[in-house]
Formats: structure tokens, C-alpha cells, sequence
């Protein structure tokens, strides 16, 4: 890069730094920890994403917010948010990715964010072939780590550099502590509803099934009442007697 290059970069960071702070005036200690306290007491997982992704989406400068977990040997996306189209999508887990798998590795390895002010520019993935083919700018990307749950954040504004700041991602990361606690709670919670509602399909069609026992177990004896009441009818106007073999016999008379 020129010296009027470097210039230029350092002035766009400087200007939107200073953007960013003015608009994250509403993001502090005490608003994170509000909404932290808002997402833990979401049980279904989808209205949780959602809920997550708008809060990222209004808080943060960022065009698209990825969440991503690692259940096996890859990496999957769970939700997402596009400023683009302005669309917000609760994915199946097999969704392919299409984001810098690099980052998301080094993410996970050292358990620890990561903020890119210019990331095709500037920084230790210059080179990544995700980032140099998408021309990637502002990056900042936070592990969700949770005994139940492997997740990570990530964060991308391809439209200007430094969108992200150190006091953002301290903020965000009493948000994302929460997250990953609420998303493996919220798990938990369907496997639990998923049982009950087993249990109780079982115990409707066992149900179903002794009812049906009982009718028909009514039936038989209605049956046998009938064929009892038509001997008893013969029975009375007829001469019981009894042959060599020692049969009863109906006569009648």
C-alpha cells in the first residue's frame, strides 16, 4: 500500500471509530447485562435465535450476524441475519457455510474474540482465500462456549473498515455468555418436551387401547348374557332330563 493509501485507510478508521462510539452510547454494563437477563429467560430456541440476532442487529454496526456451533467435526450455521436483504433465518444445522472457516477455526481454538478493523488490508488473515475473494472489511468474531454448547459469533460490515471496536466486544461478551448458557438450556428444555409429549402419546394410544379392550370384553359378555337368556327361556316351558351319558336334555312340552 502508497503512502496516500495508508493515509486514507487510517482517516476512514479514525472517522468511523468515532461514529461507532457516538452510536453505541446505549450499549453499556448495564444495558448488556438487561439483555443477557432478557435472553436467559427465553425457553423455545427459535424465538431465542431470533431474539439474539435482533439484539446484535440493533446494538452493533454489523451488515450480517452469523451463529455458528460445532456439534461434530464441522462447522454449522444455526441463524443468521442480512442486512441486505433484511432477513433473519433460523437455518437447519446441515445449512453450508459460506464464511471465512479460518476465522471461525482460530476462534475456537484460542477461545478468545477477535476484531479485524480491514480484514483484506490488514491483519493476520490478509491472505485467507475467503477473505480476499469477499473483500472482507470489518470482522469481529466471539466464542459462545457452554458445556452443552460449542458456538461462535460472527460478526461482518463489508462497507466500512472499523466498525467494531475493543468496548463493543467487552460488552458483547456478557451477552454472548448468556447466549450459549439460553441456547443449551433451551435445548435441554425441548429434549424435555419432546419426552413428555412421547410419554403422553404413549399413554393416550395405551389408553385407547385398554378402552377398546373394555368394549369389546362388553360385547362377549353381552353375547353370553343373550345366549343364556334364550336358554332360559326353553329352559322354562321345557322337561330337563337327564341321558346314559349324563347330558341334560330339553323336552318341550
Amino acid at each position: 500500500m502508497t503512502e496516500n493509501s495508508d493515509r486514507n485507510l487510517d482517516r476512514e478508521l479514525v472517522s468511523n471509530c468515532q461514529h461507532q462510539n457516538q452510536t453505541e452510547t446505549e450499549l453499556n454494563t448495564t444495558s448488556a447485562i438487561a439483555l443477557a437477563q432478557e435472553i436467559s429467560r427465553e425457553l423455545l430456541l427459535d424465538k431465542l435465535l431470533i431474539r439474539l440476532l435482533e439484539i446484535l442487529r440493533q446494538t452493533t454496526k454489523a451488515r450480517r450476524i452469523c451463529l455458528l456451533e460445532k456439534p461434530g467435526d464441522r462447522w454449522l450455521l444455526i441463524a443468521s441475519y442480512n442486512a441486505e436483504a433484511n432477513e433473519t433465518k433460523i437455518l437447519p444445522p446441515a445449512f453450508p457455510l459460506e464464511i471465512p472457516t479460518a476465522i471461525i477455526n482460530y476462534i475456537a481454538k484460542t477461545g478468545s474474540s477477535l476484531i479485524l478493523e480491514n480484514a483484506i488490508n490488514k491483519g493476520e488473515f490478509v491472505s485467507d482465500s475467503d477473505v480476499k475473494t469477499q473483500q472482507l472489511k470489518s470482522i469481529l468474531c466471539a466464542p459462545l462456549l457452554e458445556r452443552d454448547f460449542n458456538g461462535v459469533l460472527y460478526l461482518e460490515n463489508n462497507s466500512i473498515a472499523g466498525a467494531f471496536t475493543p468496548q463493543l466486544d467487552e460488552y458483547l461478551k456478557i451477552i454472548t455468555a448468556q447466549a450459549a448458557i439460553a441456547i443449551a438450556n433451551a435445548r435441554q428444555y425441548q429434549q424435555v418436551a419432546n419426552s413428555l409429549q412421547g410419554l403422553e402419546q404413549q399413554l393416550t394410544t395405551q389408553t385407547q387401547s385398554w378402552q377398546q379392550s373394555l368394549r369389546d370384553r362388553e360385547a362377549s359378555l353381552q353375547a353370553s348374557q343373550a345366549e343364556l337368556s334364550g336358554i332360559l327361556d326353553i329352559a322354562k316351558d321345557a322337561i330337563i332330563s337327564v341321558d346314559s351319558s349324563q347330558s341334560l336334555k330339553l323336552k318341550r312340552v
